[in-house]
């Protein structure tokens, strides 16, 4: 029987793939651009090409899986981030139901038990209660921020030797390196020894704050670089600058607000199969530092 898994051109879904590849499990990918998954069919991945935001497409990708593995991807032009999000849940829900799949793994975000302020976060939210209506046995993965959005830095790094965010620059916050997310999830798409809706918290070893980046980076890096906070007026600016609709350069700056404010923050004592274990000056040097010097060649 087959695990199913969504987004596998993305960071977490590639690296999720190859890992249950590497192991002998039979995997199904459902990906809008096959073209980009040759090194997985190598290693007998099987393809399906289309949006998981297709009930149809998933229905027949999922026939005989035992586990799927659900990612809905963000649309940083989207005018409406819940019902972007609730595409891809209610797709999958549907392809549960009707397959009778017995095990989902929901990749989702601190702060999706709020219903309100969090930003593009709400999408998940509601995902989360989409899928665990129709999945008998569920992890909602709340994985904390993750260390790649500091790469959207990088052009500011290049050109000013700063980070700018909304965020105050000694405010920790959980972080969470998406190598370490694909971890974890194949550690339970493996055993599929465990049952009923469970919530399971994800972050890196320690709290990280903006300032901690600046000199993480200034050490990878070898310059100088230091943190400056903009108000959240400049940072939807600066979001709308680079792309991204009016209204999700407002959802990031209310998540960053909702992180200054811990109002986003996870609500008990890290159990100890919630840490992982990449550290930021650890990411910084292995994942930051390749990206930024193959950027600066181009």
């Amino acid at each position: 029987m087959s695990i199913v898994i969504t987004t596998p051109t993305g960071k977490i879904g590639s690296k999720l793939a190859s890992i249950l590849l590497d192991s002998g499990r039979d995997v199904v990918l459902v990906a809008r651009k096959p073209e980009k998954l040759a090194h997985l069919e190598a290693q007998k991945a099987r393809v399906f090409s289309g949006s998981h935001a297709d009930p149809s497409l998933m229905i027949e990708a999922t026939k005989g899986a035992r586990a799927l593995f659900v990612l809905a991807p963000p649309d940083p032009k989207s005018p409406d981030i819940r019902a972007h999000y609730r595409k891809f849940a209610s797709a999958a829900a549907e392809a549960i139901a009707q397959n009778r799949i017995e095990h989902v793994v929901h990749l989702s975000s601190m702060g999706a038990d709020l219903d309100r302020g969090t930003g593009p976060v709400l999408g998940l939210h509601d995902n989360e209660q989409i899928l665990t209506a129709a999945a008998e046995n569920i992890v909602h993965l709340r994985a904390a921020y993750f260390m790649e959005n500091t790469l959207m830095q990088i052009e500011n790094i290049k050109s000013d030797a700063a980070l700018f965010t909304p965020m105050s620059g000694e405010l920790r916050v959980p972080m969470i390196a998406t190598r370490d997310i694909a971890d974890r999830a194949a550690d339970f798409l493996e055993t599929l020894d465990w049952k009923g809706h469970n919530i399971v918290e994800l972050h890196g070893p320690h709290g990280v704050s903006y300032d901690d980046v600046a000199r993480a980076l200034s050490e990878t890096l070898g310059r100088h670089i230091e943190h400056i906070t903009i108000s959240y007026e400049q940072a939807e600016h600066a979001l709308r600058q680079v792309g991204l609709s009016p209204h999700m350069a407002h959802c990031m700056s209310e998540l960053s607000e909702a992180l200054e404010t811990k109002r986003a923050s996870f609500g008990k004592p890290a159990a100890i199969d919630s840490v992982t274990p990449t550290s930021y000056p650890v990411f910084a040097k292995e994942v930051f530092k390749p990206i930024f010097e193959s950027n600066a060649k181009r």
